[in-house]
């Protein structure tokens, strides 16, 4: 309400921050919207980054670590066997899921089994998303984490925007060293995440494995 106080104008309009329910509306990301909607539940919300041409309306976990996890269900995307080339979210201006946690990877288990066609599970879980090295060699002593966020990891192993990421808690007979650079690892024991939070098993042939056509993209805003 605007009020007229000797000659001045005074606007008292209160702008609540986007609260995802329409295009126009559209959160920055699931982040952002945990942030400022701590209370709302899993759903599809609309989602605009600055790198998305578009709102899209994108799946929001609120449960995981404080909720704000982002999804974007590819399901006729091109198959990849490395972060470095287009994917499915490539043209909305999404990614690869970087995943940060056990936490995360319970939201994308969750998001998948709840969203998706029964059988559908395992079509999602053919990799391990964005983790990736530029070298090959054996780490099977190494936990397979970020040693920079858990305090102990590999630090030959990152996700894109250099952030927290996470597969294991304990050391694996993988990566061996058969690898590219820039490959994905193959998730070939993926749906036995069972919607837990297990460590991550999976091979590191990178030119033997690949997304298939469904995976999940996201704005990877949640650190």
């Amino acid at each position: 309400m605007a009020l007229d106080i000797g000659g001045f104008v005074i606007n008292n309009t209160r702008v609540s921050p986007a609260d995802g329910s329409t295009a126009a509306r559209a959160a920055r990301s699931g982040a952002d919207l945990a942030r400022n909607y701590p209370n709302k539940a899993s759903g599809f919300y609309w989602i605009q980054s600055e790198k998305m041409p578009d709102a899209l309306q994108m799946y929001v976990d609120m449960s995981e670590e404080g909720g704000g996890y982002d999804f974007y269900f590819i399901t006729a995307g091109p198959s990849v066997n490395f972060v470095n080339v287009k994917n499915g979210g490539t043209p909305l201006g999404l990614d690869l899921v970087m995943p940060r946690s056990k936490y995360h990877w319970r939201a994308m288990s969750n998001a998948v089994r709840d969203q998706r066609p029964s059988g559908a599970y395992a079509d999602y879980f053919t990799t391990t998303y964005g983790v990736y090295s530029l070298t090959a060699a054996n780490y099977t002593s190494v936990i397979m984490r970020s040693h920079i966020f858990y305090g102990t990891g590999s630090s030959a192993h990152q996700v894109k925007d250099l952030g927290r990421w996470w597969l294991r808690d304990t050391t694996f007979s993988e990566p061996n060293g058969d690898y590219g650079a820039y490959g994905l690892f193959g998730g070939y024991s993926q749906p036995a995440v069972n919607y837990g939070l297990t460590d991550i098993s999976f091979n590191d042939i990178s030119a033997n494995y690949a997304t298939g056509n469904y995976y999940l993209v996201s704005t990877n805003l949640k650190p």
